[in-house]
């Protein structure tokens, strides 16, 4: 039931993007919603699909500290953590907080639409980003500022920023790439050449030797990345082959469609409308690529550029005019947010119910 009212809150908060409403009045909207992400998944207790997988870490780098293999800046934030003497759950709720002011800081540097992109991140990319993979959320949320950096064609403000995301989480070096590919110029007819040649490579074996090849290749000759050749080897070892599903397919292939409808209009007032895109088109293209091969590397690699859907599905509305079209469009992207949401959760029942929130051992 949670989940419930707390979907009907952002719906009832996000509204106020698409009204006449004072820029202060929905800056305080901005940051309510904000308040109710986190208590929602900041202050949760045994509720979500990695809770007791960062529980033991936390344990882990009480006991180690710097020995253990995970990333160094993830684990100087848990040993500050414990040098006040802080719980797990306090933790939790610092570094999730971090996470969304972070968050909610960057958005309105980089899109008009800040208060609906950030409503898209609260149903769509929460249950992820703010109550599984945490430290992968923190990450991908620092490469926003990266993002904009590259835009600007700042490098080394861009590598520093990618580096600490990397410090966080090392699978964010693979963000770099966004440097170059943020910058190219392609038609919508190239965009879906791309989009399709990647469905079809996916389809063949080539990527699967290419990774076994580098794997062979980093192990040997760069032994010392030794936490990135035992992540990489761990996703070889057991890993899960998947298949291209048809319903991954019409998903992806409708928001490129949608995303390519608008192009044009949009950037007559969206002069970056093309950087975001080539982020996502590349994500897309990721997840054909290698989820026939190694599915869990694909679904973790592409999310971190598919999360720039956040930015894109809101923009159509900076060139719609009459209400009725706006209206419908927001509601269009609340129902495709909603969806995504309701799926995440219910694929994992076992984690996400009964939820738990830590107010109610206070009450």
């Amino acid at each position: 039931m949670i989940y419930y009212y707390y979907s009907i809150f952002i719906l009832i908060l996000s509204f106020t993007q698409i009204t006449n409403i004072k820029k202060n009045i929905k800056l305080l909207v901005y940051i309510l919603m904000g308040i109710i992400v986190i208590i929602i998944a900041g202050l949760r207790y045994d509720t979500g699909t990695d809770y007791w997988n960062y529980f033991e870490q936390y344990q882990m780098v009480k006991e180690y500290g710097f020995a253990i293999w995970y990333e160094p800046l993830y684990v100087s934030m848990i040993l500050m953590a414990q040098s006040f003497n802080l719980e797990f759950y306090s933790f939790l709720f610092l570094f999730y907080s971090l996470t969304i002011f972070l968050l909610l800081y960057i958005l309105p540097k980089l899109t008009p639409l800040w208060l609906l992109s950030f409503s898209i991140y609260a149903l769509a990319f929460m249950p992820n980003n703010g109550m599984g993979t945490i430290r992968f959320g923190l990450a991908i949320v620092i490469t926003l500022y990266a993002v904009k950096y590259a835009i600007e064609k700042k490098l080394l403000k861009f590598l520093f920023i990618v580096i600490v995301a990397t410090l966080i989480h090392k699978a964010m070096i693979f963000f770099i790439i966004v440097y170059y590919i943020i910058h190219l110029k392609f038609t919508n007819v190239q965009y879906m050449f791309i989009y399709i040649f990647a469905i079809l490579l996916g389809m063949t074996s080539i990527i699967e030797n290419i990774f076994l090849a580098t794997y062979d290749f980093t192990t040997n000759f760069l032994p010392f990345l030794g936490g990135y050749n035992v992540k990489m080897g761990s996703y070889i070892i057991g890993h899960q082959e998947g298949s291209i599903a048809l319903s991954s397919v019409i998903k992806k292939s409708f928001l490129l469609f949608y995303f390519l409808y608008y192009r044009k209009q949009i950037l007559t007032v969206y002069p970056h409308y093309n950087s975001y895109l080539n982020i996502v088109v590349f994500g897309y293209s990721i997840y054909f690529v290698m989820i026939n091969t190694f599915a869990t590397f694909a679904i973790r690699l592409s999310s971190m550029f598919s999360f720039y859907e956040m930015i894109l599905l809101p923009l159509p509305l900076l060139v719609l005019h009459k209400r009725i079209n706006i209206l419908l469009l927001y509601l269009f992207i609340f129902i495709l947010s909603l969806m995504k949401f309701a799926i995440t959760i219910m694929s994992w029942q076992d984690y996400f119910f009964p939820y738990q929130n830590l107010l109610e051992f206070l009450i």
